[in-house]
């Protein structure tokens, strides 16, 4: 599997310090992913803006994953997924929409952006899978 740093230098336009900053973020999905009970999948635009390509990935331990196969070096054009699109576009975190189905599993989709000065490097995917709802503990509530 290619490294953040490869595929960050290969597909995109974002320099030495926005991938710096990319680091910095992905140094603690472990706990944000296992806080939200979600895969946490890191989409930067490529240097045409025509596609994404998937940097990161971190999945639960608290939970299932939503994905089967690891989406690292993965490249979706533009328009496959609104949600991202709208998160790198609008600049907002984005939660319309029904859940999308995989393989016949429910998965709620966030699209959060990635900033640093004032620019969008990348948005978030937090990929809920809704199969197991789960009930919060009276310490969540």
């Amino acid at each position: 599997m290619p490294s953040m740093n490869e595929l960050v230098r290969q597909h995109t336009a974002l320099d030495d310090s926005d991938l710096e900053w990319l680091h910095l973020l992905v140094s603690e999905w472990q706990l944000l992913s296992d806080l939200s009970f979600a895969d946490l999948v890191l989409w930067v635009p490529t240097s045409d803006g025509t596609r994404y390509v998937s940097v990161a990935q971190m999945r639960p331990n608290t939970g299932p994953t939503s994905y089967q196969d690891d989406m690292v070096g993965h490249l979706v054009p533009r328009g496959r997924r609104p949600l991202l699109d709208a998160a790198l576009d609008e600049g907002r975190i984005v939660r319309e929409g029904d859940p999308e189905w995989r393989e016949e599993v429910p998965v709620r989709v966030e699209s959060i952006p990635v900033r640093r000065e004032g620019r969008v490097l990348g948005v978030i995917a937090r990929n809920t899978n809704l199969l197991t709802v789960r009930t919060p503990s009276r310490l969540e509530l």
